[in-house]
């Protein structure tokens, strides 16, 4: 089932309800950088990447991304 869009559109809510219904101002995101398809899904919902951290258990560097409630709100204008 993949390629139908079922990751954006969860994301989507995901987002709409975190801004929305729990008044967040940032939503976070952590993904492993070889991790191509969850990326990007996430740049199709305009979040971007934030900072990188290190994940001592497997010892990998993950990429952090972040959307904030002012940014979200412009693209769904």
């Amino acid at each position: 089932m993949w390629g139908r869009g079922y990751a954006t559109e969860g994301g989507r809510a995901a987002l709409d309800h975190a801004f929305t219904t729990l008044g967040r101002e940032r939503v976070v995101s952590i993904v492993h950088p070889e991790n191509a398809a969850s990326i990007a899904v996430m740049t199709r919902l305009g979040i971007e990447p934030w900072r990188n951290v290190w994940w001592p258990e497997g010892e990998v560097e993950l990429d952090v991304r972040a959307i904030t409630r002012d940014k979200w709100a412009q693209s769904h204008a």
